[in-house]
């Protein structure tokens, strides 16, 4: 959710979304000390660290220029139940039942959503890139009460195709200093109660 500010020029809106970053245990106390730091704790294969240097390389002009990139992204979920399901990566499956999960205060105007699901498909990063939208406007679209969606060019048409996220999955380029990551209690994860 976006949260709104009053100032003495009215209301506008404020800068910060909650989003949900899945970790070990042992990391998670490493993460309220230091941060939110791209691939400082991550225990992901080589495999999928050249994977996404290699999505990088292949990033739109656009999207570079934004700053983003996988490699230098901490990935977090819109929302704990989505946190709950998929976790930041097949990593951390060996970790069932050793795991924490991060509440992230973020700036939804720098931080960006893009579909997971597209990563790995055989039109690879155009498609994934293609996804790609600031966190602002995927939430906005949920709380209009759509389902969100992205735009899509397919082959020669000029037209764009309409496509829901399948899997959104938050980028946040540079990471995360400290003071913005709280660990959620065990009676604020669904089905603990």
């Amino acid at each position: 959710s976006i949260f709104l500010i009053i100032c003495k020029y009215g209301i506008m809106e404020c800068i910060v979304a909650e989003v949900f970053h899945v970790t070990t245990v042992d990391n998670a106390e490493q993460c309220l000390v230091e941060g939110l730091v791209p691939y400082k704790a991550t225990q992901a294969p080589p495999e999928t660290l050249e994977k996404n240097h290699s999505y990088d390389k292949l990033r739109p002009e656009s999207v570079a220029m934004l700053g983003v990139s996988r490699a230098n992204s901490v990935y977090a979920h819109v929302d704990v139940q989505s946190a709950i399901k998929h976790h930041n990566g097949s990593w951390l499956s060996k970790f069932a039942g050793q795991l924490a999960y991060l509440a992230v205060d973020v700036d939804p105007l720098t931080t960006y959503v893009a579909d997971m699901y597209l990563f790995g498909n055989t039109n690879g990063p155009r498609q994934y890139w293609g996804s790609l939208v600031p966190l602002k406007n995927y939430l906005d679209q949920l709380s209009q009460g759509i389902n969100p969606t992205f735009g899509e060019q397919r082959g020669s048409s000029k037209h764009l195709h309409t496509c829901l996220y399948w899997w959104p999955e938050v980028l946040i380029p540079d990471g995360v200093e400290p003071a913005r990551i709280r660990l959620m209690a065990a009676s604020e994860l669904p089905g603990t109660n």
